[in-house]
């Protein structure tokens, strides 16, 4: 499958609201739920990973199949850092390796053209082995859990993993 990766802009918001309620129906897609996928969250992301971070999409004939996003927040200390780092590919497209290709690409324009990034940042749930083991191909590593930090329900909770990869001297 010959898809492409592009930096996302502004007029991806529609195409990208859309996938991420298609990613968020999903029970191991990400925290947020669908009732809380709005133009004002995407909005929110994309302006910051667009002013202080990064942002990708891969692209399949026209319409987007993935993103991938994660930005500095705006606070001095943490200015060496990639955070809320959230990648989401179309529901039908998932295990093929557009995450991966995804992935790789932006971790390259990181190490290679965003010189100042020594940390990338992410959460995910620790039940969900396949994502832990995915992001430890990567070179993250597990710095702890958030026991029950995730509300499903009044009786269901779930734990997340914080997860990062530090920039290797040969990067930097």
């Amino acid at each position: 499958m010959k898809f492409q990766i592009v930096k996302g802009h502004s007029k991806h918001l529609s195409e990208l609201l859309l996938l991420y309620k298609k990613v968020a129906e999903m029970s191991h897609g990400i925290i947020r739920n669908r009732d809380e996928i709005n133009e004002d969250y995407i909005s929110s992301f994309l302006n910051s990973s667009i002013e202080n971070g990064l942002i990708l999409v891969a692209i399949l004939e026209g319409r987007i199949i993935g993103e991938i996003h994660a930005y500095t927040p705006k606070i001095y200390a943490f200015q060496h850092i990639l955070t809320d780092l959230t990648i989401v590919v179309n529901p039908k497209k998932q295990g093929i390796g557009i995450g991966r290709k995804l992935f790789e690409r932006f971790l390259e324009i990181v190490d290679k053209d965003l010189s100042h990034i020594k940390r990338i940042e992410l959460y995910t749930r620790e039940h969900n082995l396949r994502n832990v083991k995915f992001y430890e191909s990567l070179g993250f590593v597990n710095e702890g859990r958030q026991k029950d930090k995730i509300f499903i329900s009044p009786s269901r909770f779930e734990t997340p993993l914080h997860m990062a990869r530090m920039a290797s001297d040969s990067n930097k």
